[in-house]
């Protein structure tokens, strides 16, 4: 059976789609019609840019772009050599000149690069964000404007990506961005761009010479006594229009822009973990503050000589794979111009390791399997052979039986045969040994020991090189040959997985004979001294007067590993030579160990290192910490303290105002409001709830008076500001996400909303910091919401213990979670929202604990009307909160105990306590229909949402998480408004 091809790129269209075009072709109009405007305008509100502007093609989108910034013969425009012609094409449309500046290992333009080939001639910085990846426009804004230059960036990869808070195409960084909508990009119509700006001069000149140079304006004519047929054409235009119909199609994808980017980076996610042990592959890493689209998935094959052998393997098994990009410069009608080879070496040597690999969102996860499987098979059909050698004798001068002494439990020999056998880098492991002991517990760690030592290595005078030669000349003998060799050595507890990989890929990758890693004399060696006698003095004096700044750095081998080529070793002899490579540890990584004081020194370091919390000395683990605005939250920082006034506006700006003045004379850093609508929240029929001072209140109407207006934000943000404060809010569904964007600097999750995933997924794609509470959550759904959020890219979290009662005794604030968020979770931050209403001694607690936010509702006076009022601090008590927090936080800093009643602790469990269980039934959110739907009719964001129920009965409806799997699927009966969706409903096609 012959398999179906699997090409590198695909459109993804549903029946969504070509409904919208169908019913496009029966409207009026074909061409220059209304949908082309509601195009503009839908995917200009999407990047966040003023203004949008349709084009037939990506490549139109940037000649245009070119005209309207002015570009012109004798000038000169800068790009990067790692792009589709296109990049290069649209300055010699204009008659001007394309200069290539080199790349980054990421292959995005280096701004350092682009620096140094600016002219007087020069007039335009083009980036190009490679496969989805962002470059880094900040450093080429600050480039553009030192030298008055137009940036322009090519962002046809890019759609829905991020740098920093901002998402590309919202112009932050440049005067004009260009999309592409071909087939294989995020969304298609066919063919077909979009230029995004935020000047209106801008905009207008692109909306003229989008069409001949024509313009229908009559503020802009030149006869202005023509009737009103007239039209002008002012200058040199091209026809680059879009048709409706192409249009309807491109509204149409946009509403699944999220779904799309979603699905290709769980398949980026997916290729990474297949391949990150492959020491012959190498993948473009993500960065901080950066979310990439994954219009490509560039996989680097370090080996670039076989990268063409790959390339048709696959082809042969139907994997259409694709290389992106020979660089420009090097065409045959650019070498005919005088470009020359070597131009931008960078680029080059990025170009001859790349392959992209099929990623686009209909690609099926047996689909991806198949092509994992075969690079997989190809690797391992052309991989050399490698052993890892052993080497532990018997005996021992200083230390007996040192390579079988116990080290924290265990046989010190058995780290390094685990850590062997962990990497996956090996054919073999043994055990060279003379000793029938040692031998017997490499053994149970999982070495070989195939036969002991000859006496001529049995002793306290044999070299390591004269063990390891022993051990390949009695492998030949059996018929076993290794090509590469690597010698472990039995007293090394620190060695490391990803250091062994690290040196097997820099030998691979530069033809070394030889890498290990290797330790920097802390004190330079060349000033060492000499004792004789009692006469101290310096072993090289002519350094007596040299700084030590100003010798030369001076390493020696850490003592952990040596990688080596066989055919080199056999050669030489040597574990190195002079052509070998290393990888610099830092000293906490290394300690030699001959001496009993060693061992204890090298017990103390192992425990340093497995700490989670030396994860930001270390800088194995990231810092756990992230920024809004200028402030940084987190790790080393004084906790970060919100006001939290909710709904305790009760629906009336001035209120609102005078809870932010509040907030800033208590001295808090954040005041946070919810953002709800009451139809975004509940079902119209949630039913009434008897509340915590037992009043029965119909909930929709409840919700329906705390509403909060989204033009309230803007000027909220701007008053908050100006107190000193940073203003967010929490946001309660995907509406006010985007209505939220622009104005607050990060978001807020509600605990009632844990399990709504597409919120969660939502807010996470705008790469701005998350902070959500997991009160009534089990520890198996805050695990799935922490990960919906990494899938995105987002690294920017908090994680808040609360209780969901309200208000919740000090006795159930069972502040162990604390530590055990921390644990499960320990690249978030972690941090109290705080529901009782102690406002001195739990928040004290809290943060002796390592919170390192707190989150307080107040209001003007419990005695106002309103469902949270009676639960809030009143001014007062959250000004003496906040005094009470950094009094602990000082004492802390001065090593004073803080009190902690033992009653607050709990034990420390995430789970869904029964005195939480009506509330979170009441809240949690179900797929509801909220539209008639027929059967056959598909399911789509128009038709159905996700709603709290209130009291009605849901057992049988589906969670959120569900919602993009039933996105696109057909319903199976007739369904009605507000009825919940459960598994029935719908053909799983």
């Amino acid at each position: 059976m012959v398999s179906e091809k699997i090409p590198y790129g695909k459109q993804s269209i549903q029946e969504d789609d070509l409904a919208a075009v169908q019913k496009a072709l029966q409207d009026d109009f074909l061409t220059t019609g209304p949908k082309i405007k509601e195009f503009e305008e839908k995917f200009a509100n999407y990047v966040g840019a003023k203004y949008a502007v349709a084009v037939s093609s990506g490549t139109a989108a940037l000649h245009l772009a070119c005209l309207a910034a002015g570009l012109k013969p004798g000038e000169e425009l800068i790009t990067s050599p790692l792009s589709f012609v296109a990049s290069a094409n649209c300055t010699l449309y204009c008659g001007a000149t394309p200069v290539f500046a080199d790349i980054t290992e990421q292959g995005l333009i280096d701004p350092a690069e682009v620096e140094k080939k600016i002219t007087a001639a020069t007039k335009i910085i083009l980036p190009v964000h490679y496969g989805g990846l962002p470059c880094d426009l900040e450093a080429i804004q600050k480039i553009a404007s030192k030298h008055n230059l137009v940036v322009i960036e090519d962002a046809c990869h890019a759609l829905g990506a991020r740098y920093k808070e901002s998402k590309i195409g919202d112009c932050t960084y440049s005067q004009m961005s260009c999309f592409s909508f071909h087939p294989v990009k995020h969304i298609t119509t066919g063919e077909g761009g979009m230029i995004t700006t935020n000047s209106k001069d801008l905009y207008e000149k692109l909306l003229k010479l989008r069409t001949h140079g024509i313009t229908k304006n009559p503020e802009l004519f030149w006869y202005k006594d023509e009737g009103p047929w007239h039209q002008e054409m002012q200058e040199l235009g091209y026809n680059y229009r879009m048709t409706d119909f192409q249009c309807a199609l491109g509204m149409s994808q946009l509403t699944k822009i999220d779904s799309f980017i979603e699905k290709r980076r769980e398949l980026a996610n997916k290729y990474g973990e297949a391949f990150k042990k492959n020491p012959e592959l190498e993948m473009v890493e993500e960065q901080n503050d950066l979310v990439n689209s994954y219009h490509l998935f560039i996989l680097k094959v370090k080996n670039g000589k076989i990268r063409r052998t790959l390339f048709e393997y696959l082809k042969e098994r139907d994997i259409l794979c694709q290389v992106h990009y020979l660089p420009i410069y090097l065409q045959p009608y650019y070498r005919q111009k005088g470009y020359k080879p070597r131009l931008c070496p960078n680029a080059e040597q990025f170009y001859e390791k790349i392959i992209s690999l099929p990623i686009y969102p209909s690609l099926m996860e047996q689909e991806q399997n198949r092509v994992i499987v075969n690079i997989q098979q190809f690797f391992m059909s052309t991989r050399k052979s490698r052993i890892a050698i052993i080497p532990a004798r018997g005996g021992s001068k200083r230390i007996p039986r040192k390579n079988i002494k116990h080290f924290l439990g265990k046989p010190i020999i058995t780290y390094s045969i685990e850590c062997a056998i962990k990497s996956g880098l090996f054919d073999e492991v043994m055990v060279s040994t003379d000793d029938k002991e040692i031998a017997e517990i490499a053994i149970r760690a999982g070495a070989k020991v195939p036969f002991l030592r000859s006496e001529k290595t049995a002793n306290d005078f044999a070299h390591l090189a004269e063990v390891m030669g022993e051990v390949l000349e009695r492998y030949e003998l059996q018929g076993k040959t290794f090509d590469y060799f690597c010698c472990l050595l039995p007293t090394a507890p620190f060695v490391s997985v990803e250091k062994m990989q690290e040196c097997f890929s820099l030998m691979i990758e530069k033809n070394y004979d030889s890498v290990c890693p290797v330790r920097r004399y802390t004190y330079p060696i060349q000033r060492a001294l000499k004792i004789e006698g009692e006469k101290l003095s310096m072993i090289n004096p002519e350094n007596l007067t040299k700084r030590s700044q100003d010798l030369m750095p001076a390493y020696h081998d850490s003592g952990q590993f040596y990688w080596m080529k066989t055919e080199s070793f056999k050669r030489h002899k040597l574990l190195w030579t002079t052509n070998s490579g290393a990888v610099i540890l830092s000293d906490l990584e290394v300690q030699d160990i001959d001496t009993e004081e060693d061992w204890k020194i090298a017990e103390v370091k192992y425990r340093i290192l497995q700490d989670s919390e030396y994860a930001s000395i270390t800088e194995e683990k990231p810092k756990v910490s992230f920024k809004v605005g200028t402030r940084i939250i987190g790790s080393n920082q004084p906790c970060f303290i919100i006001a939290e006034a909710g709904v305790n506006h009760n629906g009336d700006f001035n209120l609102a105002k005078k809870l932010i003045d509040v907030a800033a004379a208590a001295g808090v850093d954040a005041v946070k409001f919810q953002w709800l609508t009451a139809e975004g929240l509940y079902v119209p029929d949630a039913g009434h709830f008897r509340n915590e001072w037992g009043e029965e209140v119909d909930i929709y109407q409840v919700w329906k008076k705390t509403e909060f207006p989204g033009w309230w934000i803007p000027d909220l943000a701007a008053y908050a500001q100006s107190k000193g404060l940073i203003l967010f809010a929490s946001v309660f569904d995907e509406k006010g996400v985007d209505i939220l964007d622009r104005h607050v600097g990060m978001f807020k999750i509600a605990s009632s909303e844990t399990t709504h995933l597409p919120l969660l997924k939502k807010a996470a794609f705008t790469g701005k910091p998350l902070i959500f509470s997991i009160g009534g959550a089990q520890l198996k759904e805050v695990q799935e919401a922490v990960a919906t959020v990494a899938s995105t890219g987002n690294k920017s979290l908090s994680i808040l213990h609360c209780v969901a009662k309200y208000p919740a005794p000090p006795s159930s604030a069972n502040l162990k979670a604390l530590k055990t968020i921390s644990t499960f979770f320990p690249e978030v931050v972690v941090g109290y929202s705080d529901h009782t209403m102690d406002y001195m001694g739990v928040p004290s607690a809290a943060v002796a604990l390592g919170a390192k936010i707190i989150e307080k509702h107040f209001t003007l006076s419990r005695a106002m009307e309103g469902i949270d009022h009676k639960m809030s601090l009143e001014p007062a008590e959250l000004k003496q909160m906040v005094q009470v927090v950094r009094e602990t936080e000082k004492q802390l800093q001065e090593g004073k105990h803080i009190y902690i009643d033992q009653a607050w602790l709990g034990d420390g469990e995430i789970t869904l306590t029964e005195e939480q269980r009506s509330m979170m039934k009441f809240v949690r959110r179900k797929i509801f229909v909220v539209k008639p739907i027929k059967k056959g009719e598909v399911f789509n964001p128009e038709n159905i949402s996700v709603l709290r129920p209130g009291n009605r009965q849901v057992e049988s409806a589906l969670d959120p998480k569900h919602y993009w799997e039933i996105m696109g699927k057909k319903a199976s009966c007739d369904l009605f408004p507000y009825t919940v969706l459960t598994k029935e409903d719908w053909w799983n096609e």
